[in-house]
């Protein structure tokens, strides 16, 4: 069984002590949890600062289980050894899609804006079209 949370940070303000306090609050709920985040190479500062706190965790032996995505952006600008590819298993499509739309709320009195629709909405018709993304491990470098 799958669960789907939102949290309502501000976007460009996401902190590496917030996406910790999430992981660690997810932990304790799911102790067996599988942790999928953004790189922390990645440029958007909020991405970086998930990629930096799940390896921290990691690096620590809070989390077992981490894999770090790639933006679309930079599947050219990375060294393949290293980087996976990772074709979604069909039976997951509703969650891709919940997770996709998550980005294309427009809300302004709760303070949703489709900021990611509005700044990388190609990125995401792609995902939708082509379920396929690229990550890699704690242990990468580039």
């Amino acid at each position: 069984m799958s669960f789907f949370y939102t949290y309502n940070y501000e976007d460009g303000n996401l902190t590496v002590e917030n996406v910790e306090n999430v992981i660690l609050e997810m932990i304790e709920k799911y102790p067996d949890a599988k942790f999928k985040g953004m790189s922390w190479y990645d440029k958007h500062s909020d991405h970086k600062n998930t990629g930096i706190a799940l390896k921290y965790l990691h690096d620590k032996g809070i989390v077992q289980d981490a894999r770090f995505y790639l933006t679309s952006s930079q599947f050219g600008s990375v060294k393949t050894k290293g980087v996976i590819a990772d074709k979604f298993n069909p039976q997951f499509t509703p969650f891709l899609a919940a997770g996709i739309e998550s980005y294309n709320h427009w809300h302004p009195k709760s303070g949703m804006y489709v900021v990611g629709y509005t700044s990388v909405g190609k990125s995401f018709e792609r995902l939708r079209a082509n379920s396929f993304s690229y990550y890699h491990t704690p242990a990468y470098t580039r």
